[in-house]
């Protein structure tokens, strides 16, 4: 039997221009074809692919909502349960498939239905389940807070807050605006005590397009030393400053008090860079960003 060759796309996400923000890469396939349900061919095909993450998408309804299947895989073959990025990218290829759609969703297999919407401007919002600002015991607080400052080559005492997600296995902690942190050098081996995602986000104040943060993220246990900048990170993020311990700080910054109406102009500061607006919707994070499609073809060897 010939096996038709897949269209694939390239792309970045979270960034304000083509050479920034998170790599993707989106195959669309017809939904008969069986390929889709080939665990060895997605795995070798994200593998020979080796960027941040590589989707797998096919049509399941056609109509004003476009809805299409999503799986995401790793780099290192393994699927992902989410990522902001790669939606972001799937969202922007998607919209040029379907030039008069507004909206398109992405029925995924463990985290429901994700939204995308296009914006007039160009920039793209995907709704992305909230992950809640967990407030871990004082004992844990304090053992996550050394694993991230010591990683950081900083003191303990620079952590200002730690929070947790991911059933506490992923952390973020928050340092000082004082930090330099986009030029700090981390030792991402030692992060590998955290088992998902590992955060250093700091507030820095009132910025262009909201409350300014900034944030490195890491998933050295997944296969991704330094994301360049991480959508499902950033959920747990805006729980940190806007529900969370750090909200009464960025309550000062907010007309009317009222963190949880704020939006966060955030800047990720990975060596691509990365920018994005956030902010609740409900009991989900809405991001908001622009993508770029840098390239497209067809994948022929399976």
């Amino acid at each position: 039997m010939t096996v038709a060759p897949v269209q694939y796309y390239t792309g970045n996400a979270f960034t304000s221009t083509p050479h920034g923000g998170g790599q993707a890469a989106i195959l669309v396939l017809p939904s008969t074809d069986p390929r889709l349900q080939d665990d060895e061919f997605k795995s070798t095909t994200a593998r020979d692919f080796n960027l941040p993450m590589i989707a797998f998408h096919s049509l399941l309804e056609d109509g004003e909502v476009p809805l299409y299947s999503v799986e995401w895989r790793l780099p290192d073959g393994n699927e992902a349960p989410l990522c902001g990025h790669a939606s972001l990218v799937g969202a922007h290829i998607i919209f040029g498939l379907h030039p008069d759609a507004k909206a398109v969703e992405f029925k995924t297999n463990a985290r429901g239905v994700v939204r995308a919407e296009k914006y007039p401007n160009g920039e793209i919002g995907i709704e992305l389940p909230l992950q809640a600002a967990g407030v871990p015991t004082a004992e844990e607080k304090a053992r996550l807070g050394h694993i991230l400052a010591s990683a950081a080559g900083l003191p303990d005492s620079a952590v200002l807050e730690v929070t947790t997600w991911q059933e506490g296995g992923a952390a973020t902690a928050e340092i000082g605006p004082e930090v330099d942190l986009g030029n700090i050098k981390v030792d991402i081996e030692a992060l590998r005590a955290i088992p998902h995602h590992a955060i250093l986000t700091q507030l820095i104040g009132n910025g262009d397009d909201g409350v300014r943060v900034n944030s490195r993220v890491f998933i050295p246990n997944w296969g991704v030393l330094e994301d360049p900048v991480c959508g499902s990170g950033h959920s747990a993020i805006t729980a940190h400053y806007l529900l969370g311990p750090a909200s009464s700080r960025v309550a000062k910054l907010v007309a009317g008090g009222d963190a949880s109406s704020a939006t966060l102009d955030a800047k990720q500061l990975s060596e691509r860079g990365g920018a994005l607006k956030t902010s609740l919707a409900g009991k989900n994070v809405r991001l908001v960003g622009r993508a770029w499609r840098t390239g497209r073809g067809e994948l022929e060897v399976f």
